[in-house]
């Protein structure tokens, strides 16, 4: 059964300067922010780059909040930026008080990221709501100031955006020359069990093959356009053993590319390829926007240092019921196939 999930997007800010602390530096920095809303959820995405100093006992708290001009609000689960000590206390005490949070260890010297993203219930008056944040640096534990930076207002969707837009994290722009046109877009195409060979009548995979067979005919059925790339890039979700992930996400990719070039005679030169033998990152985005109950045990476990294989025996056998509900529900949106078409048009 494919994804039939759709988001709506509904706000984007991009800001390039820091969160206001009296020293108005710009050690923490929010990059970007998006709203979403899916359903009944509005999803907050937000990406922070932090380079502050902290000594070994020094904490930042961040508190993301929605806030319209009525005093409706709610608060958001916070992000904790902790020096070396605070982050053991942290750790052994507060994080057991917190049902849901963000935590950074900070690394002094290092420009670190944090990425946030997390879902709430859409109410209508989100829809004039400011996404805010305050930020609480501490001492020893113990609170001496705040300030706050608003990010951006929440706005009618324009158009729909599909999940995958959330699978993975952002990435830098690539400038493209003025003559060279984008097209980019999702295929989730269907595979017997531990085989590799692309069947364009097995289960849906018609459909999927012809989002692709769309994107290309319109270059090549245009006399005034010139196809100049196709990038593919495979992934595979994180169950079964990797290394058969890893022979999957790449023999797949390849079928797909040699595919394409069967069908549209394009050199071998045309078409590049990559893959991602086990989706980890996107896994962790769309939990984070779920409401399982072991959500923070799940995250905690994906966050640690162990091989793939391992960490999956782990979610297994800890989390039986909610790892079902990641097989049902979320690792087939995970299974799919990234594509780019770029082209340019011939002067008139």
């Amino acid at each position: 059964m494919k994804p039939s999930i759709v988001l709506g997007f509904i706000a984007f800010w991009s800001c390039l300067f820091p969160l206001q602390a009296q020293e108005r530096d710009s050690s923490i920095c929010v990059t970007s922010s998006h709203l979403y809303i899916s359903g009944d959820q509005l999803i907050v995405s937000m990406q922070l780059q932090v380079d502050r100093t902290l000594r070994a006992n020094e904490a930042v708290r961040l508190s993301p909040k929605l806030a319209d001009s009525l005093d409706n609000f709610i608060q958001l689960p916070s992000i904790f930026i902790n020096g070396r000590n605070q982050h053991y206390v942290f750790q052994r005490e507060q994080a057991k008080e917190e049902k849901d949070y963000v935590e950074l260890r900070r690394r002094n010297k290092e420009s670190q990221t944090v990425q946030y993203l997390r879902a709430v219930r859409f109410s209508e008056w989100m829809r004039f709501a400011r996404l805010e944040v305050e930020e609480v640096r501490c001492g020893c534990g113990v609170p001496f100031r705040t300030d706050s930076l608003l990010l951006g207002y929440v706005e009618i969707p324009p158009q729909p955006v599909p999940v995958e837009r959330l699978l993975q994290p952002e990435e830098p722009v690539v400038v493209l020359p003025k003559n060279i046109i984008e097209k980019s877009g999702t295929a989730y195409l269907d595979f017997p069990l531990s085989e590799t060979a692309i069947y364009p009548q097995f289960s849906a995979n018609t459909q999927e093959l012809e989002k692709i067979h769309r994107s290309i005919a319109q270059v090549t059925d245009d006399a005034r356009f010139v196809l100049s790339s196709i990038e593919l890039h495979g992934y595979a979700s994180p169950e079964g053993p990797y290394a058969n992930n890893e022979r999957l996400s790449k023999e797949r990719t390849e079928s797909l590319k040699r595919y394409l070039m069967e069908k549209y005679a394009l050199p071998d030169s045309l078409v590049t390829v990559r893959h991602t033998p086990e989706d980890w990152e996107g896994l962790k985005r769309l939990v984070q926007i779920s409401d399982l109950d072991a959500k923070p045990e799940l995250l905690e476990v994906m966050d640690e240092e162990l091989p793939a294989d391992k960490k999956e025996r782990k979610l297994r056998k800890k989390y039986p019921k909610a790892f079902a509900r990641l097989l049902q529900e979320m690792l087939p949106a995970l299974r799919r196939t990234d594509y780019t078409i770029r082209y340019s048009i011939l002067p008139e």
